[in-house]
């Protein structure tokens, strides 16, 4: 069809027969990527991570989570994806999710390290969210809510804990939100590219390759589930994210790990600092983390071995 055709034919569709236009955007292959799986240990650390974040996904009947190494340059391992089975209403689901949450890996270099932050989606089961976030630590977990409309990944949280009265309780729990749209579209740009592609990352050409261990189809499947469309709505375009299969949990846990990274701050970070970081005992390495007195800052400047309890079994997904 030709150019002038085409656009002959959006704006038909669109006022005359009051139908929105869509223009759909790629999705990386799924097949690429399980063709370039690596050979590292399931559940285990490769050289180069020095970083662990994690993101939970929240279902009505499980908690799905992966966790993820981050090195310089926005580069990646997947190091591992648990399932929690449970309800979010049940306290035994969130006992597990505590035991993961302290669980140590075990690097290549016979290192052990634990998640340095873990993000959870607060927009299911908010208030069990919430309870849980509540008893944690607020140095290496975040509860966090999704919006579309974001111009940065990652905004200034806000406190949701109020008092009798209605205020908000100094201490109380913030909510971040996050861009995902941005971030999702960074994830695929980062999954398209090739392992001898140059990207500029901070000033400099990195080359932020995500790495993979031998995961089954379904992951990857996930990870690739939705496409970035163009909608004419009323003569404007409207850019909106469409699931291409029912389930696409993969791609929502990446999009929170990668939020849970952009809070510690990975992207601002010399290359000083991620040797300092190499060089460390990661038993003893301390990280900062967003606190009370930093975390406007830090969005502005974005613009145990496995465990389980008796009655709840954390298990990775069927698929590996």
């Amino acid at each position: 069809m030709a150019k002038d055709d085409e656009q002959l034919l959006k704006a038909w569709m669109n006022t005359t027969l009051g139908i929105p236009w869509e223009e759909k955007g790629e999705a990386p292959d799924w097949g690429v990527l399980f063709d370039r799986r690596e050979h590292y240990r399931i559940g285990s650390v490769p050289n180069g991570g020095y970083v662990l974040t994690a993101g939970v996904d929240v279902q009505n009947d499980r908690l799905e989570i992966e966790i993820v190494a981050w090195g310089q340059n926005k580069e990646s391992w997947s190091v591992d994806y648990r399932i929690i089975y449970g309800s979010p209403s049940e306290s035994k689901t969130w006992v597990a999710l505590s035991h993961l949450l302290h669980e140590e890996f075990e690097g290549e270099d016979g290192t052990h390290r634990k998640i340095n932050m873990m993000a959870i989606d607060a927009g299911f089961s908010t208030q069990e969210v919430y309870a849980w976030v509540r008893a944690q630590s607020i140095h290496n977990v975040m509860a966090i809510k999704g919006v579309d409309n974001s111009l940065v990944p990652l905004n200034a949280p806000t406190k949701v804990d109020v008092n009798f009265h209605g205020r908000k309780l100094k201490h109380g729990i913030r909510l971040w939100k996050i861009g995902v749209s941005m971030i999702k579209s960074e994830i695929y740009n980062l999954l398209k590219a090739r392992k001898d592609d140059g990207l500029i990352i901070n000033g400099s050409i990195g080359h932020p390759w995500c790495h993979f261990p031998e995961y089954n189809t379904e992951y990857f499947k996930q990870l690739t589930a939705e496409q970035l469309v163009t909608k004419i709505v009323k003569g404007y375009p409207k850019r909106i994210w469409q699931k291409t299969r029912d389930r696409n949990e993969a791609l929502d846990c990446r999009v929170y790990a990668r939020a849970a990274a952009i809070a510690l701050g990975i992207d601002r970070w010399s290359e000083s600092k991620w040797e300092q970081l190499a060089g460390k005992n990661p038993r003893k390495m301390q990280i900062e983390v967003p606190g009370k007195d930093n975390q406007e800052e830090i969005a502005s400047q974005v613009t145990i071995k496995r465990q389980s309890t008796n009655r709840t079994k954390i298990i990775r997904s069927g698929w590996m």
